[in-house]
């Protein structure tokens, strides 16, 4: 299972690509690790639950450029960050 995170690209250097995650870390990737982040109505995603620690599973319901609504499992709703999202998938 991999996990993607939203970052904004701060840097190229050959073969490896410099980014600043939008939880506030910063790492060093190789070019097959990135990839597109899209975001999409209906779509489910791990969410950071009024900013807290943790991730739990939630369904995005719209989205509004940076600012997504999302329904959490016991149907209670959150406007929250692009940043406190991620989206796991499965390999293919």
């Amino acid at each position: 299972m991999v996990t993607r995170h939203p970052a904004i690209v701060l840097a190229v250097d050959g073969e490896r690509t410099f980014a600043s995650l939008l939880d506030g870390r910063h790492c060093w990737f190789k070019p097959e690790e990135i990839r597109p982040f899209r975001i999409v109505s209906g779509m489910n995603v791990q969410c950071r639950r009024a900013a807290a620690a943790d991730y739990v599973p939630a369904v995005v319901e719209e989205v509004r450029g940076n600012i997504i609504q999302v329904r959490y499992e016991d149907e209670a709703h959150e406007l929250t960050l692009i940043g406190l999202l991620r989206i796991s998938r499965k390999e293919p």
